[in-house]
């Protein structure tokens, strides 16, 4: 199919296959765009395929956990297709946490590898990982029944001789095969597990959902039904990925209807609308608290936001008011 064909929303696809399918699809669309590097569908599939042969080269291997501690950067969402295409399972980990929550996620998963950034406003995530035994200068590694092997550090993370860098693993990719990234590809199936992802309802400790293809790619590929997203989409993506609004709707929701995302790393109400006046975004996702930031921002009408269209205002309460100066401003 060309792409200038009409494109038919996909489903039921592993998500390592539905990005392999949009490359073939429609492989010179846009996919992922940030203000300092943007990809097709073809450029992120190639990514993909290089940081997934450089996590095999490292020794990740199919059902291992690999625990994901990060804002919404580039890396995160090629990490989500590239663990993926080689069968391993991405936990999301709350940007928030500190090490008593971490501790305890990395021990109820039983997670072998760890990707993070260096951290968030006054959180070190480095600092974190030492308190519970995952990087060397805190406790005794396992102490405690953790058992991740290797750290992974994106951006200036990768300073820290104790992690390996994130572009060490696309250095690396030289020794896999395509063929045998292929092998590893053809063996995972739709319903395996490629997804966990934490949840605590109202009471008790926080339980690992282990997530299937089906489960999240389906999940998705409703969503933007009901949305009535088409490739001339773009979403101005300022959910966090670790959450399912984040990397089910908003990636898998958009790709599964061959959508482009637009994602800020973390959430300014001023960044998320320049975003959407410079991206030309018709959809944009956020909980109430979001929303309302964006219409108190103090130039809001010198803002371009008249390419939006439709969205999903979710995860709280939404006051009807809110809603209604969403729709009329």
């Amino acid at each position: 199919m060309a792409q200038t064909d009409p494109f038919h929303p996909v489903r039921d696809l592993p998500v390592g296959a539905l990005l392999t399918h949009l490359a073939r699809v429609l492989p010179d669309r846009e996919a992922l765009v940030y203000p300092s590097v943007r990809y097709s569908f073809a450029e992120l599939e190639q990514e993909a395929r290089l940081v997934a042969r450089g996590l095999m080269a490292v020794g990740v291997e199919p059902g291992e956990r690999v625990a994901l501690w990060a804002t919404n950067v580039p890396e995160w969402v090629v990490l989500q297709f590239a663990l993926a295409k080689i069968g391993a399972v991405l936990v999301t980990v709350n940007t928030s946490f500190r090490a008593k929550e971490l501790d305890y996620l990395l021990r109820q998963c039983r997670a072998r590898t760890v990707v993070t950034i260096r951290g968030l406003k006054k959180v070190d995530y480095l600092v974190e990982l030492r308190a519970v035994g995952v990087l060397p200068g805190g406790p005794a590694a396992g102490a405690s029944g953790i058992d991740v092997t290797r750290a992974i550090g994106i951006g200036d993370a990768a300073d820290d001789p104790a992690l390996v860098p994130y572009a060490r693993l696309r250095a690396l990719a030289d020794t896999v095969t395509d063929t045998a990234l292929e092998a590893r590809s053809a063996a995972v199936a739709v319903d395996d597990v490629i997804n966990m992802q934490y949840t605590s309802g109202t009471t008790g400790f926080p339980k690992g959902v282990m997530l299937s293809s089906r489960n999240i790619v389906n999940n998705g590929h409703a969503l933007g039904h009901a949305m009535a997203l088409t490739p001339a989409d773009r979403l101005a993506l300022c959910i966090p990925l670790f959450r399912c609004f984040g990397c089910v709707i908003g990636v898998l929701g958009m790709f599964t209807h061959g959508g482009c995302l637009c994602p800020v790393e973390r959430f300014e109400a001023e960044a998320v609308l320049k975003t959407i006046g410079r991206e030309r975004c018709t959809v944009v996702h956020g909980v109430p608290t979001m929303f309302r930031a964006m219409l108190e921002v103090p130039d809001f009408s010198r803002h371009d936001v008249s390419s939006l269209r439709t969205g999903i205002m979710a995860g709280a309460p939404c006051p009807a008011p809110l809603m209604r100066r969403v729709i009329d401003e």
